[in-house]
């Protein structure tokens, strides 16, 4: 019984002192061109999808298939996103200049849904190059965005040929 005691008094107390003089000491690597490790990627991952999904419930979500939004959103996209977030009709490109990778939405898509789309553009997100842009945008604007990501990947050629259409 005592060694069993000892066992778990042990690993309560080593296992997070180790942990805790490992990160204090320096050891993990936090240069941007280094990989992360799958345990970062996957930590992170679950981090931040899991606090995107607990507060994007202040949006309410807009209709599917409002064509006159996905047109708005995608010129505003067009503006203000392609440049980190890839171009319409352009082929995926490896993002180097940002640490994480900027996700590529034209090409990729996103897993998160039209809310979380738009709480993550008004919000940003910590640690990354996603900035907050909030103060910018409407919420109404925010939601067109996130309706165009949500479509973005499988838009009609009208839907394209309005989008990249410049405004008189």
């Amino acid at each position: 019984m005592r060694t069993y005691l000892m066992g778990v008094l042990s690993s309560v107390i080593l296992v997070p002192a180790a942990l805790f003089g490992f990160l204090v000491l320096g050891f993990t690597p936090i240069h941007s061109d280094a990989k992360p490790s799958s345990l970062e990627t996957a930590a992170m991952r679950f981090i931040v999808q899991a606090s995107v999904r607990r507060h994007a419930v202040e949006f309410p979500p807009m209709p599917a298939g409002n064509e006159q939004a996905i047109i708005a959103g995608g010129k505003l996209y067009m503006q203000g996103c392609a440049g980190c977030h890839g171009e319409l009709g352009k082929p995926f490109q490896e993002d180097r200049a940002n640490f994480p990778p900027a996700p590529q939405l034209t090409s990729v898509g996103t897993q998160y849904s039209q809310a979380e789309v738009a709480w993550i553009i008004k919000h940003g997100i910590r640690m990354t190059s996603m900035s907050a842009y909030g103060r910018f945008y409407s919420a109404d604007k925010l939601l067109e965005i996130a309706t165009f990501v949500k479509s973005g990947n499988n838009l009609s050629r009208t839907a394209l040929d309005l989008i990249r259409a410049r405004d008189p």
